[in-house]
């Protein structure tokens, strides 16, 4: 092998490599919360974006006179705790999150012994931008923002609500790991209070 030659081919090899290491930084650039894959070819939206329902998980409601756990298992199993009575019965909960910024709600429950419940919400989510003080990367965290939500009782329209904003814990192209916490202000009769609300869930694709 000439002098020439053997510069050419060090030169591709170098070429290679330093591509190699290029793409290995963009794509282990997408890995934000602990549990995300090393590495992903796919883009955190191209993952987000789906139909996703519910495998399990557990979201609890508490004010100054109540305290509501909801425990959703595998097999659609899912367990209402309501103060210190508790109720079994099945769920369907699914979460659509489109392309187009978009998001919908659907949660059925067919309870045993309490009565039964749907709830539809629909708005636009949204990354959330890096947040240094809180700790959160660029885009580790999803907020989505209500335009209307049915409760079963009726439906109600939003112009400017409060989003939810959501932890990525977990995001893979078969499974997403949602966490939140928020707290808002609510209101019965002339009575106000305070809402905690504390959410985790597990998503896996709508079948």
């Amino acid at each position: 092998m000439n002098r020439n030659t053997f510069a050419q081919a060090t030169q591709k090899r170098v070429i290679l490599l330093l591509t190699f290491f290029t793409l290995i930084g963009v794509f282990a650039g997408c890995k934000k919360g602990d549990d995300d894959p090393a590495i992903s070819f796919l883009s955190r939206k191209a993952r987000l974006c789906n139909k996703w329902e519910v495998t399990s998980g557990v979201a609890s409601f508490v004010t100054s006179g109540s305290h509501e756990t909801d425990l959703y298992s595998s097999g659609s199993n899912f367990l209402l705790q309501l103060n210190y009575n508790s109720y079994e019965g099945t769920y369907y909960y699914t979460i659509e999150i489109k392309k187009d910024g978009t998001y919908s709600i659907y949660k059925k429950l067919d309870m045993t012994y309490y009565q039964d419940f749907i709830y539809e919400e629909n708005g636009n989510w949204y990354f959330m931008s890096k947040n240094k003080d809180a700790g959160y990367k660029n885009k580790e965290c999803v907020a989505m923002q209500p335009l209307s939500i049915y409760d079963g009782t009726g439906t109600y329209t939003y112009t400017n609500a409060n989003p939810n904003v959501y932890d990525i814990v977990e995001l893979r192209n078969k499974k997403v790991v949602l966490s939140g916490l928020t707290r808002e202000r609510v209101t019965e009769g002339s009575n106000i209070d305070e809402e905690t609300v504390s959410q985790n869930l597990t998503l896996e694709p709508a079948k």
